[in-house]
């Protein structure tokens, strides 16, 4: 048998082998991370779109739903400073009875707009309500 052949060819095999494992490895961890931000951002959507229609309209049973539903979103896929901010409309809601959401939904919608490659913009939230 000649090993003068042998050897290099087990070497490229070799290299070619762990190459491809490194390969897969990087390829699945990335489709892992696009994967975990694609379920947050969706689900910081939502709690946006949720928190947007209960802020400044009369409170009833679907909207508390959907504003509990909201904040247990954002207390799993928020920031530091969206819980931050979360904790405090709390407080003010438990302590007046209601709370104005401009500084979360503010904070979320800056997020959302970054991680979605949007430019940033100071534009004021403006609420639309269509009265019957």
């Amino acid at each position: 048998m000649n090993f003068s052949l042998l050897i290099p060819l087990l070497v490229t095999a070799a290299v070619a082998v762990i190459g491809w494992f490194v390969g897969h490895h990087f390829s699945s961890k990335r489709d892992r991370e696009n994967k975990q931000r694609d379920i947050r951002i969706s689900y910081l959507i939502q709690a946006y779109r949720d928190l947007g229609m209960a802020a400044s309209r009369p409170s009833n049973s679907e909207q508390f739903k959907k504003l509990e539903a909201a904040f247990h979103d954002i207390q799993l896929f928020g920031t530091d400073s969206q819980l931050s901010e979360l904790h405090a409309a709390t407080e003010r809601w438990k302590s007046a009875g209601g709370t104005d959401l401009n500084r979360l939904l503010c904070d979320l919608r800056d997020d959302l707009r970054k991680e979605l490659n949007l430019e940033k913009t100071n534009a004021p939230l403006v609420f639309f309500r269509a009265a019957k």
